[in-house]
């Protein structure tokens, strides 16, 4: 696109990025404003599932992390549900208080804490994962396996790249 013209170029609309006829990018048809909206609505929906047992969508996560892998560190557990180091303390310290976790001093390193689920946090884990799983299932029970499995490859496959630019090591595409 020439610097003086203010229309983009033809081949500028056909990227797979939602731009208007006039080369406005409009956010509604964009694949992370999809996403993003998609999750904020799952947050909502899981936190009225899990009410009823006295956790949040937050909580939920640090629960499935520590099922998965018991005595974690809370740096550990924040890189994996993608929370930052210090929201994690405070999703701790609170599940804590409700004795649904532990800390211990990890023994390689005795300057560290790890964290691992108690018995009332195994309890919640095994009485919540049935409706957490109903609920995302019902998002995905109109879909063809195929989709599914062409959904989720696709996803990784965007990931990787927000990742890769993250790091400095994908140029960001200029358009005009």
């Amino acid at each position: 696109m020439d610097a003086d013209t203010t229309e983009p170029d033809e081949d500028v609309r056909q990227w797979p990025i939602a731009l208007s006829e006039d080369g406005r990018f409009q956010v509604s048809g964009s694949p992370m404003h999809l996403l993003m909206t998609a999750e904020r609505l799952h947050r909502a929906n899981a936190d009225r599932l899990l009410r009823e047992f006295d956790i949040d969508h937050r909580t939920w996560r640090l629960l499935v992390q520590l099922g998965e892998h018991q005595k974690r560190s809370i740096q550990d557990i924040a890189t994996a549900t993608g929370f930052d180091r210090s929201t994690m303390s405070k999703l701790v310290d609170r599940a804590e208080r409700l004795d649904l976790v532990g800390r211990t001093v990890d023994e390689r390193d005795r300057r560290r804490n790890t964290v691992s689920l108690s018995a009332k946090g195994w309890s919640a884990l095994r009485k919540c994962s049935p409706k957490i799983a109903g609920l995302v299932n019902g998002y995905f029970g109109n879909f063809e396996p195929e989709e599914y499995e062409e959904l989720i490859r696709l996803v990784k496959k965007m990931r990787k790249n927000v990742a890769l630019q993250h790091a400095g090591l994908e140029p960001v595409v200029e358009l005009y």
